[in-house]
């Protein structure tokens, strides 16, 4: 998902918005025209590390590989 924005269930936009547990009460969007595609998740875990503070995030192991 390139971003979340508040449910929009009870507005007709004409959008396939996407849902998740993890998320309650927002709707996933999928920005398919974008050009910077390539660049989002890097944009999300510099937005994530500047607004928690915390960079454990980057040394995770998931699968055997370092995040």
């Amino acid at each position: 998902m390139d971003r979340y924005v508040p449910d929009p269930k009870d507005m007709e936009v004409g959008y396939k918005y996407f849902y998740f547990p993890l998320v309650p009460g927002y709707a996933g969007h999928k920005n398919i025209v974008e050009t910077n595609q390539k660049t989002s998740l890097i944009q999300a875990v510099a937005k994530y590390i500047k607004f928690t503070g915390g960079k454990t995030i980057l040394t995770e192991i998931i699968a055997s590989k370092t995040i």
